[in-house]
């Protein structure tokens, strides 16, 4: 959520940082799986699944990001 805040902050993301919430909220338990690796050392894996997220919003894969 820090990284979310903080590029929304720096204007990255715009009225899409909120979207990119209800990415993390969709998919919830791979969240908290890969932050559950992060924390054991894949920090590898949360780069991942955040670009992904990043992707999927880009795309409009089921957002309406405007």
């Amino acid at each position: 959520m820090l990284i979310t805040f903080f590029l929304w902050h720096e204007h990255f993301f715009g009225k899409s940082g909120i979207i990119f919430v209800l990415y993390f909220k969709r998919h919830q338990e791979i969240y908290y799986e890969k932050l559950t690796a992060y924390h054991n050392g894949n920090v590898v894996a949360w780069v991942d699944f955040f670009l992904d997220g990043i992707i999927e919003i880009a795309n409009g894969s089921g957002f309406d990001g405007r």
